[in-house]
């Protein structure tokens, strides 16, 4: 089996993905991304999309299994676009393609500017008490009690200017969408969503009908929110054990 790499979501650190990688029972390397935990820089630019993708392009081991939820999972979803000779397969998580309507793109790049004054101003422990009553991100009080202490542990720890850098410069908003090229994935593709986060399952749905039949796949984690591979542990690690196990060579 190719080396499993995972890109944490925003305000996460590489380590969330420990109980997965546990549960699996595979070694997984999931580094801290940029303005997140060890991984910091004051440098607007190193924060774009371009930068990171030219990082991780002289990172990550080649034919790799890239997994990425929520920002993670945009990162992902565009390295493997860039780089589809990298990536034997792609696993996504509470993932989209970015904003295709124009004002919709506008009205969420003023958002993102919003939060990230906000971080500026509060600090991350308020902000991080005002992000978890968001209902996307509010279904992670489900998660089990011991990951979830050691999950907020780690997001006291964060810096505020990083995440407030990652916000402005790699937030949904500032991200180009990639749509229309998701028909270029060639790898065998994973799209998995909680099933009460509404608003991915819809956008998962609508993945696939984009992605060339017979190379996507998805998994909706009963019970589960956005955060579904640590929300629904148990089914989510089922699921993926089984999805890895099937040959990459398909019809």
């Amino acid at each position: 089996m190719s080396r499993i790499v995972a890109f944490h979501g925003f305000m996460g650190v590489g380590s969330d993905f420990t109980p997965l990688s546990e549960g699996l029972g595979l070694s997984v390397y999931a580094p801290d991304l940029i303005g997140h935990g060890i991984f910091q820089s004051e440098n607007p630019l190193d924060y774009t999309l371009e930068a990171q993708l030219s990082y991780w392009a002289q990172r990550l081991p080649d034919r790799c299994t890239l997994v990425g939820y929520s920002m993670g999972g945009r990162l992902a979803l565009q390295f493997a676009l860039r780089y589809p000779k990298r990536i034997e397969r792609l696993i996504l998580i509470g993932a989209t393609p970015g904003l295709i309507d124009p004002k919709e793109r506008a009205q969420r790049v003023l958002w993102d500017r919003e939060q990230a004054r906000l971080i500026r101003t509060w600090g991350v422990q308020r902000f991080y008490e005002r992000w978890q009553e968001i209902p996307i991100i509010a279904t992670q009080k489900t998660i089990e009690t011991g990951i979830r202490e050691v999950m907020v542990a780690n997001r006291m720890t964060q810096s505020a200017e990083g995440l407030a850098l990652s916000m402005e410069h790699f937030g949904t908003g500032v991200m180009p969408h990639c749509w229309g090229r998701l028909r270029n994935l060639v790898m065998p593709t994973l799209l998995m969503v909680g099933e009460v986060d509404l608003k991915y399952r819809g956008i998962a749905e609508s993945m696939t009908d984009e992605i060339v039949v017979g190379t996507v796949d998805q998994a909706v984690i009963s019970n589960a929110g956005h955060c579904a591979h640590l929300e629904g542990l148990e089914e989510a690690v089922e699921h993926l054990r089984n999805w890895l196990t099937v040959d990459v060579c398909r019809t």
